[in-house]
């Protein structure tokens, strides 16, 4: 018999404060805040620039935070589980297995057997002359037993007589066969040798013409390809060289008539340079020369490409 219980409480408590931050360029200010940045920039060179700019920015920038954050956590959790078992249990086995039979087992059978069974006193067995019969039958049985033994004997030797007769005639065929076999074979394999000489040398002749043929045929083809490949390097070569000096030409022309422009556009922008009073005109100048260039070495470049494309 016994007792359980068990209980658990817990409390908690948890506080947040939320603190006031004022920071950045304008901290502790209040009201409007102006700003008032002013840029001026003058420049004379024989004219006159005049340049005012001004930007004013007004930031009022009240970040305040005045907000509080209270958590209170008082939550309590009782828990109390009286879980009490005051269960017996008692297990109690007492098995009174007792045997106390007794067995006698007693055997007194009498077993009387066999071909006098049951008899007493004195017994006579009386054969009536059927000993000396027995004896007479196993006399004669052991007289024809040796006459059998004998008359194997002469047989096995007869038969043996006569397998070695047959033995020798068998080996003797055997040998005229193998013989005449092998003789037959002889000529055979002769004529077979002979037949393979001629049919190789037939074979080898046929593939000997056939050989030369392909090989004048292969020759004259050659040369005639060859032939006809040289013409056409030949012309291929006369038609670039043709196509080379036209557009070697045609570069020149282009080439002059660029050199030409360029020079004309560098006269006209001088002479603006020099009629014009505003700074950083020559460098406009010298950028609009190179330009002129530039354009001029691209348009040869592009009527070279053309001329080789129409060819």
């Amino acid at each position: 018999m016994g007792g359980r219980s068990s209980s658990r409480q817990s409390t908690t408590n948890r506080q947040s404060t939320a603190n006031i931050v004022n920071d950045g360029d304008f901290a502790g200010l209040s009201g409007s805040v102006s700003i008032d940045e002013s840029s001026e920039e003058i420049r004379d060179s024989n004219n006159t620039i005049t340049e005012t700019s001004t930007e004013t920015n007004f930031e009022d920038a009240f970040n305040t935070d005045n907000s509080i954050v209270n958590e209170n956590d008082n939550r309590v959790s009782y828990e109390d589980a009286f879980n009490t078992d005051n269960s017996t249990e008692t297990n109690v086995e007492d098995a009174f297995n007792t045997d106390n039979s007794i067995v006698n087992e007693i055997d007194n059978r009498i077993v009387n057997d066999g071909d006098f069974a049951g008899s007493s006193g004195s017994i006579t067995v009386l054969d009536g002359g059927a000993l000396e019969i027995a004896e007479s039958i196993a006399l004669t049985a052991l007289d024809n037993n040796a006459l059998v033994v004998d008359r194997a004997l002469d047989f096995g030797e007869s038969a043996i007589n006569e397998v070695g007769s047959v033995s020798v005639s068998a080996i003797d065929a055997i040998n005229d066969n193998s013989a005449r076999a092998m003789r037959e074979v002889t000529d055979n394999s002769r004529f077979a040798i002979d037949s393979v000489n001629d049919f190789g040398s037939r074979v080898v002749g046929e593939l000997s013409n056939v050989s030369g043929f392909a090989i004048d045929t292969v020759t004259d083809f050659s040369a005639e390809a060859l032939e006809e490949l040289t013409e056409n390097t030949r012309v291929f070569s006369d038609n670039l060289t043709q196509v080379s000096q036209a557009s070697m030409a045609n570069n020149s022309q282009v080439l002059a008539a660029a050199a030409q422009s360029n020079s004309e556009d560098k006269a006209i922008i001088a002479e603006l340079a020099r009629n014009t009073s505003l700074a950083g005109q020559d460098i406009v100048a010298k950028s609009s020369e190179k330009m002129t260039m530039y354009m001029a070495i691209a348009l040869a470049f592009g009527f070279v490409f053309m001329s080789f494309r129409s060819n």
